[in-house]
């Protein structure tokens, strides 16, 4: 792809991916493409920047069949969405996603927007300071305590912020938050915050549901957190401990890069581990990392969905990263 070459930092690529054993032959790719105009600039705050004068995200349209955005990088303004529903026109924060979402949705492809809330870090909060956005990485403290009263506005506040998110960008697709296990396997397990976290990504999930019912919506879940960083360490528990999030899907993210050298010594293609059972659907089995195995040689890029296109087969979704994500251990300037 020509846009390869454009990005300093994080050029996400996404695939979505046929079922095996569909036709070999064929002149056109069984699966579609979409990126995120992701470039980071050393010494920016916040380091990575979307759509940018030297990689706008209408240079992406011609090459790709989805747009992926993921605006973490501007911050969660958690004050604006304490007092309201929509956050002021004027406010820096607002102004900057707006000219995201207007961006985007001008490309005329279909969007997958992927939200954040928390890791074993909290996404950096934005602010307005001297007319302009500010963003903390720090502000607050980490593997915090969501079931605390001061958790419960904040994820009422994150709520707005979805519902308000999911009407500017009108996607087709929509993470709800982003690899939400993370914080599962970082901060004790199933703890009081961990259930709280849970009602709070219910929430959102039934909040962007009222403004589209028809938009997929999911959470994502870190396979190497749910695989202990090991193909061979699937966490029965913590799977199980993912049972009460609402999803339309079974979103994976996976970075391969430090867990294996070779995609080919992911395992080969199984019964796999995964029993994801839906209601409209009945139970379906997905192999474990069998479908991340192929994405990778078929080399797709930096980041690839997986979303098989039989219908019957249509609750798995699989987003890597061959690049190697920043230690979630200590916060920086961008999230």
């Amino acid at each position: 792809m020509k846009t390869l070459g454009r990005a300093i930092g994080s050029l996400h690529l996404v695939l979505l991916i046929a079922v095996p054993g569909l036709a070999v032959a064929q002149n056109q790719r069984p699966f579609q493409m979409a990126a995120t105009a992701s470039q980071a600039v050393p010494g920016q705050v916040p380091l990575y920047e979307q759509n940018s004068g030297t990689f706008p995200i209408s240079s992406l349209s011609a090459d790709v069949d989805l747009i992926s955005v993921f605006p973490e990088h501007l911050g969660f303004p958690v004050e604006l969405f304490l007092i309201g529903q929509t956050p002021p026109p004027s406010h820096p924060w607002t102004v900057r996603m707006q000219s995201l979402a207007s961006a985007a949705r001008a490309t005329g492809k279909p969007l997958l927007v992927q939200l954040a809330l928390s890791r074993e870090y909290m996404t950096s909060k934005a602010y307005e300071s001297g007319g302009q956005l500010q963003i903390d990485p720090a502000w607050a403290p980490k593997c915090f305590d969501f079931s605390l009263p001061l958790g419960a506005q904040i994820g009422n506040a994150f709520v707005n912020y979805v519902r308000w998110i999911t009407a500017e960008f009108a996607p087709k697709y929509l993470v709800v938050i982003a690899e939400v296990n993370l914080y599962y396997s970082g901060c004790g397990g199933a703890t009081a915050g961990w259930n709280a976290f849970v009602n709070i990504e219910r929430s959102a999930y039934d909040a962007a549901k009222a403004v589209n019912p028809l938009l997929t919506v999911f959470p994502s879940f870190n396979l190497e957190a749910l695989y202990a960083k090991s193909a061979t360490g699937f966490d029965t528990a913590q799977y199980s401990a993912m049972a009460n999030l609402k999803r339309d899907r079974f979103g994976v993210s996976a970075y391969p890069v430090g867990v294996v050298t070779n995609p080919y010594q992911l395992p080969a293609v199984g019964s796999g581990d995964f029993k994801i059972s839906e209601q409209r659907r009945g139970p379906r089995v997905v192999s474990r990392v069998s479908v991340a195995a192929r994405l990778l040689r078929q080399r797709a890029g930096n980041e690839a969905f997986a979303h098989p296109r039989r219908p019957e087969n249509e609750n798995m979704l699989v987003i890597l990263h061959p690049y190697k994500r920043r230690s979630n251990n200590r916060p920086r300037n961008a999230v």
